[in-house]
């Protein structure tokens, strides 16, 4: 079926299915790379350890894989990949990749950076996984989630069609056989904006307060800020899905949802049952004193509510904050709420 498959980041994402395409089609065919030698470390001494309770046949795995460091790879191997790395990581790997390639990147947000370099990769928008590095050679997942596949503009391609891409077919046949659900779409920006716009309100409120997303939804005042960010950048995406023609995704329903507080709350209590004490990938960054992916997320938001001339002063005030505590200059704390208004 191929020769070999490429990851470039084995964090959570990159772990996790990684990890089962690993024990899908052996280590001599998957090969994950990243630059965290203490993950590194404990993954060739101990194997890969996945404790996934989205996983009902099977919650805890050990699994032999392969973990290299970027300079034990050669380009010329380069046939077959999956991008996972944080989105500020795109200029050092986007470096060695090139739109021959079959490439499936799999990141938060927007970056323009891999619309110009890799206009025909296959992307895949994440709904439903809860990830995150437990400990050093441990990826814990909570919920059984899909990834949405497709093109950029392929709603505008005529001579594209999902069922019968390549590429798209590739790595849709790849994920299912290793148990990783997939649905295909011909209007994969509706999803990609759709799943930014949750992110800018998850990820972002999580990150300044510390909380994982249970506690986030059940404080009323961190749930009502996380409500109004997100009816913000509605606004700004509904008049993005109107050049997009076909827009697919949660914003709509969610938008009915937040209309009603009742229906509000009764939906965001079934979320957090489900999705327990998960951590967003942001909160989790802001807690090791890592960059975050704000840029690709919240700012985006904001460049196109300027683009539309549509003020957005919570998704200023959040990213201002982000950036506060991105720089050692602000600190992790419920009271953060407080300060955005």
């Amino acid at each position: 079926m191929f020769k070999s498959i490429y990851f470039f980041g084995a964090g959570a994402i990159g772990g996790l299915i990684g990890g089962y395409l690993t024990e899908e089609f052996g280590k001599q065919r998957i090969f994950l790379i990243d630059k965290d030698k203490e993950h590194i470390d404990a993954i060739r001494q101990r194997d890969l350890r996945l404790i996934d309770i989205g996983n009902k046949k099977q919650n805890l795995h050990y699994i032999d894989v392969n973990i290299l460091t970027p300079d034990q790879v050669s380009d010329d191997d380069l046939e077959n990949v999956v991008l996972c790395t944080k989105t500020y990581s795109n200029n050092e790997v986007l470096s060695r990749l090139n739109n021959n390639m079959n490439v499936l990147i799999l990141q938060n947000g927007y970056d323009e950076r891999t619309v110009q370099q890799l206009p025909d990769a296959v992307r895949g928008i994440e709904f439903g996984f809860g990830a995150k590095i437990r400990y050093p050679g441990v990826v814990y997942n909570a919920v059984k989630g899909k990834y949405v596949l497709g093109k950029l503009n392929s709603y505008q391609r005529t001579d594209l069609d999902v069922g019968q891409d390549s590429e798209i077919n590739f790595w849709a046949t790849i994920l299912n056989q290793a148990g990783i659900k997939t649905q295909r779409t011909n209007n994969l920006e509706g999803y990609l904006w759709s799943k930014l716009l949750i992110n800018s309100a998850l990820n972002s409120v999580s990150a300044i307060t510390g909380y994982s997303l249970s506690e986030l939804i059940r404080n009323e005042n961190s749930r009502e800020v996380f409500k109004n960010i997100y009816r913000e950048g509605y606004s700004v995406v509904r008049r993005k899905a109107r050049k997009l023609g076909n827009f697919i995704g949660p914003p709509k329903l969610a938008n009915a949802v937040f209309k009603y507080q009742k229906l509000s709350d009764f939906i965001l209590n079934l979320i957090t049952t489900k999705f327990g004490d998960v951590e967003s990938s942001m909160l989790q960054d802001t807690r090791k004193g890592r960059q975050t992916e704000i840029d690709w997320i919240n700012r985006e938001i904001i460049k196109l509510g300027f683009e539309y001339n549509i003020e957005t002063p919570l998704n200023t005030q959040i990213y201002l904050l982000v950036k506060e505590i991105e720089q050692g200059r602000q600190k992790i704390s419920p009271e953060n709420i407080f300060k955005i208004n």
